[in-house]
C-alpha cells in the first residue's frame, strides 16, 4: 500500500513536470511571437530607414513633382486644343482666357482627376507601407475642423489684401481676375471644390507628409508638406495664403489620424473663398457694419474651435504608433 502510494506519487510527479514543461514552451512561444510582433512594428515606422538620403528625398518629392508635371502638362495641351478651336495665333495667355473664360476650370478639373486616378494606387500603398490607425474624430469635430480652416483661412486671406501685397506683385490681381471671371459654375465647383481638394490632400498630406513624418518627424512633416503646398500654388500672395493653409491642413491631419478631415476642411475652405464676396456683400447691404461683424464672427469660432479640438486633448493614438490613416 506504501509503496503503490510512492508510485502513484511519482507518476503524478512526472505528470505534473511534463505539463510544466509545455506550459513553459507555450510560453516562451507567445514570447517570441510577441518579439516578432515588435520587430515587424519597429520595421513597419522605420520604413525605408535603410535607403540613401538621395532616395528618401526622392520618395518624400515624388508625389509632387507627379502632381506638378500633370498640372504643367494638362494645361499646356488645353491651350494648345483653345489656341487651334480659336484659330487665332500670337495670342498671350491672358487673351486666350478671354476668348475662352472655362480655360483655367477645364485645365483645373482634367489634371485634378488625372491625378487622383493615377495616384490612388500609390496612395493605397503608402496605407499598406505605414497603415492606417485605428481611431478617427467624431463627426462633431469633423465639423470643427471645417469651420476652423474657413475662417482662418479667411482672416488670414483679409489680412493679406489689407498689406496691400498685390502691389508688390501687381500680375496677381490680373491673372487671379481672369482665372475665374465668367466660369462654369457647375464646372469651378466641381474642379476646385470637389476634384482639387482631394487630389491636393492625396498628395501633399496622404503621401507627402507621411514620408517625410516617417523620415523626419511631425514637426519636419508639417513645416516641409507646408512649404511645398504653398510653393505649388505658383505665386507669392498664394504662397502666403497656401502655406498657412497648409499648416492648419496637416495639423488636423495629425491630429485626427484621418485624410478625410482635411479634404472636408479644405472642400468647405475653396468653397468660402468662391462665394465669401459676394456674402460679404450682401451682409453690407443687411448691416452697414456686416463686414466687421463677419469678422469677428470668424475670429471667436476660430478660437472656440482651437480650444474644443487641441486644448487639454491629445492626438488620437493608435496602438501601432507613428502609422497614419
Amino acid at each position: 500500500m506504501k509503496s503503490g502510494n510512492c508510485e502513484e506519487l511519482e507518476t503524478e510527479r512526472m505528470k505534473y513536470s511534463a505539463e510544466t514543461v509545455k506550459d513553459l514552451d507555450f510560453l516562451a512561444g507567445e514570447d517570441e511571437v510577441v518579439h516578432y510582433e515588435k520587430k515587424d512594428k519597429k520595421q513597419s515606422v522605420r520604413y525605408g530607414q535603410e535607403l540613401s538620403c538621395s532616395r528618401k528625398i526622392w520618395d518624400m518629392l515624388s508625389p509632387i513633382v507627379y502632381f506638378l508635371l500633370c498640372m504643367d502638362g494638362v494645361t499646356l495641351a488645353v491651350l494648345i486644343v483653345a489656341s487651334l478651336i480659336t484659330g487665332v495665333r500670337g495670342l498671350t495667355i491672358i487673351q486666350l482666357m478671354e476668348l475662352i473664360p472655362w480655360i483655367p476650370c477645364l485645365s483645373l478639373f482634367l489634371a485634378n482627376g488625372i491625378t487622383i486616378f493615377n495616384q490612388r494606387k500609390n496612395y493605397f500603398l503608402d496605407q499598406m507601407r505605414f497603415g492606417p490607425y485605428d481611431q478617427t474624430w467624431t463627426m462633431s469635430n469633423i465639423i470643427l475642423s471645417c469651420c476652423l480652416a474657413v475662417c482662418i483661412g479667411h482672416l488670414w486671406s483679409i489680412f493679406i489684401n489689407l498689406s496691400e501685397l498685390e502691389h508688390v506683385f501687381p500680375g496677381y490681381a490680373e491673372s487671379a481676375a481672369s482665372s475665374f471671371k465668367g466660369q462654369n459654375p457647375f464646372l469651378l465647383i466641381t474642379a476646385t471644390v470637389l476634384l482639387g481638394p482631394v487630389a491636393e490632400e492625396m498628395i501633399f498630406r496622404g503621401m507627402t507628409y507621411q514620408r517625410v513624418k516617417n523620415y523626419l518627424n511631425s514637426s519636419w512633416a508639417v513645416g516641409i508638406s507646408s512649404l511645398l503646398f504653398g510653393i505649388c500654388h505658383g505665386n507669392m500672395i498664394q504662397f502666403f495664403y497656401a502655406v498657412v493653409l497648409g499648416v492648419i491642413l496637416a495639423v488636423l491631419y495629425e491630429y485626427s489620424q484621418s485624410l478625410l478631415v482635411p479634404v472636408l476642411a479644405h472642400m468647405a475652405t475653396n468653397l468660402w473663398a468662391i462665394y465669401s464676396e459676394n456674402c460679404v456683400i450682401l451682409l453690407t447691404k443687411i448691416i452697414t457694419q456686416g463686414k466687421i461683424l463677419l469678422l469677428t464672427i470668424e475670429g471667436v469660432v476660430a478660437v472656440v474651435c482651437m480650444i474644443v479640438l487641441f486644448g487639454n486633448k491629445r492626438k488620437v493614438v493608435s496602438h501601432q504608433q507613428g502609422k497614419l490613416r
